[in-house]
């Protein structure tokens, strides 16, 4: 598995109750530290208590954890392991922060969910198109789906038609030849007047933080997708742009921080807004139109970004 040979992720579509109402979803990236006191750029138990209040009182339709589910290295689960068993491995990172808020939750992988050390190193002596893939680590995340009632996970990249939107999940820790993007484009093909949301861990571009990654960007030139929005974490700040023509939208502080006192985010060509504070974001859709708004861990609002069907660069919410 060295060069990154072996099987495709798959895409599996997962039936979910299609409306022709809004939708909303919070999404919500790098979740898996556990609290910690005395350290400013990770939760403690009192911000993480004042996030899940913020997060419940959302109502929302849907949670989207766009991966990093546990730091600092994903635990394995082989053949035979129980559901039970990977709850007591994981439950503690992923469930206690964003479990049992009243929403189901869809699950994204992350870099450190299947081993960041790894994944690293093969990117950097053999290039971005190389990855990562851990099957006993995936498999203590399917098996949360068994254990939890509101824990979605049915394969690493999958797709969920909720009526005006339609969300694909990319896993782009894998290497990059067994990414799902056949599939992908099927699935946004099937219903081509929804909204295409494509959710991934790595980040398509940002200012300020993981600035030298260029992971997604490549594969969507290549395979020809460009969805409504791309969603990710792994950068820990909140922040939207635009960037080749396609809204990417960055929510990585569900758990871990980073602070740039001299970096201006807009200085970043495609950079519209961002700021480096614990939080998540809500989008909310219809028919004809996409909002998304950055929340602190308070619930209160630090921006808000739409878009219509015909201008992707979208604008400031104008109320």
């Amino acid at each position: 598995m060295l060069f990154g040979f072996g099987p495709p992720t798959g895409f599996d579509v997962h039936e979910w109750p299609s409306t022709d109402d809004s939708v909303r979803l919070i999404l919500i990236g790098d979740t898996g530290q556990v609290p910690v006191a005395d350290d400013p750029h990770k939760m403690n138990i009192e911000q993480r208590d004042q996030l899940r209040r913020s997060l419940a009182a959302e109502q929302a339709t849907a949670i989207v954890d766009l991966g990093d589910l546990f730091y600092w290295k994903g635990p394995r689960c082989r053949l035979g392991t129980t559901p039970q068993q990977s709850g007591e491995r994981l439950d503690a990172h992923l469930y206690d922060h964003i479990g049992g808020l009243g929403a189901p939750v869809f699950l994204v992988l992350g870099n450190h969910d299947v081993g960041p050390m790894p994944e690293a190193l093969k990117k950097h002596f053999l290039g971005n198109q190389a990855g990562k893939r851990s099957r006993s680590r995936e498999r203590c995340y399917r098996l949360q789906q068994k254990l939890h009632d509101d824990i979605v996970f049915p394969a690493v990249s999958y797709g969920v038609d909720f009526g005006p939107v339609r969300l694909a999940t990319l896993h782009t820790s894998a290497p990059r030849n067994q990414w799902a993007d056949n599939h992908i484009a099927d699935f946004f093909a099937e219903q081509d007047d929804d909204w295409s949301l494509l959710a991934g861990h790595h980040v398509l571009k940002t200012g300020c933080d993981k600035t030298s990654e260029d992971v997604v960007s490549p594969w969507l030139q290549k395979s020809g997708l460009k969805p409504d929005l791309y969603m990710n974490g792994h950068a820990h700040i909140l922040q939207v742009g635009v960037f080749d023509g396609v809204p990417a939208i960055t929510s990585g502080s569900g758990s871990k921080l980073r602070e740039f006192p001299h970096c201006e985010p807009t200085e970043t060509k495609g950079v519209q807004w961002g700021a480096s504070e614990f939080g998540y974001a809500v989008l909310e859709a219809n028919a004809d139109w996409l909002r998304v708004q950055f929340k602190n861990i308070q619930g209160e609002q630090l921006h808000c970004w739409e878009r219509d069907r015909v201008n992707p660069t979208g604008r400031e919410c104008e109320d």
